[in-house]
C-alpha cells in the first residue's frame, strides 16, 4: 500500500510492505529512507478488519409457515404493510420456503433472481399487503424493498417506511 503526499514542490512516497513491518519513505527531492515498525501500522493507513459474513443474507425463526419470495419481519412473520406493527421491522425476502418453528435465510441486501417475475429495469418494488409490488400500497406503511435490475433480477435493499 502506497500513500503519496504532496508538501509543496516536494512529493513524498509512504509504502508498507506486504508483510506490515517495513515502510519506505522516498521522495521526489531524492531522500529515502526506510522504517522496521514492527508490525505497528503508521496513522493515516486503514487496518484491515476480520474477513466475514458480508451480511447479505440473515437468519430467522420463523413464527408462521414462509413461502419462497415472501417479504419477512424480524420476528420471524409474513411482513404485510396493512399491519402496522410490521412497520420498521421487515428483515428481507425469504431466499427459500420456511416452516413454521424452523430456521432460514432472508435476504436483507443484494441480488435475488426468480424466473417467473417480469419486473420493469428500474422499477420500484415495494411490499403492497402480502405481496412484492411495483406500486405502493394506499394504506398502512410504505416501505420500498428492492429495485429492479432486469426482469427478472432484484437488488434487495431495503428503505426506511414511512406511514400512510
Amino acid at each position: 500500500m502506497s500513500v503519496v503526499v504532496n508538501t509543496g514542490d516536494i512529493k513524498t512516497v509512504v509504502t508498507v510492505t506486504d508483510d506490515g513491518h517495513n515502510v519506505n519513505v522516498s521522495t521526489s527531492a531524492g531522500v529515502q529512507t526506510h522504517v522496521n515498525i514492527n508490525g505497528a501500522i503508521p496513522i493515516g493507513f486503514p487496518v484491515p478488519g476480520p474477513q466475514g459474513d458480508p451480511g447479505n443474507e440473515i437468519e430467522i425463526v420463523a413464527q408462521e409457515n414462509i413461502a419462497v419470495l415472501s417479504v419477512v419481519t424480524t420476528d420471524g412473520k409474513k411482513a404485510s404493510s396493512d399491519i402496522l406493527s410490521h412497520n420498521n421491522k421487515i428483515a428481507g425476502i425469504a431466499v427459500a420456503a420456511i416452516a413454521n418453528a424452523a430456521s432460514g435465510m432472508v435476504i436483507s441486501f443484494g441480488e435475488i433472481t426468480n424466473q417467473g417475475w417480469n419486473w420493469q429495469k428500474g422499477d420500484r418494488i415495494y411490499l403492497n399487503g402480502f405481496v412484492l409490488s411495483n406500486a405502493g400500497p394506499a394504506a398502512g406503511f410504505s416501505v420500498q424493498v428492492a429495485s429492479a435490475l432486469e426482469a427478472t433480477k432484484l437488488l434487495v435493499n431495503i428503505q426506511p417506511s414511512i406511514l400512510l
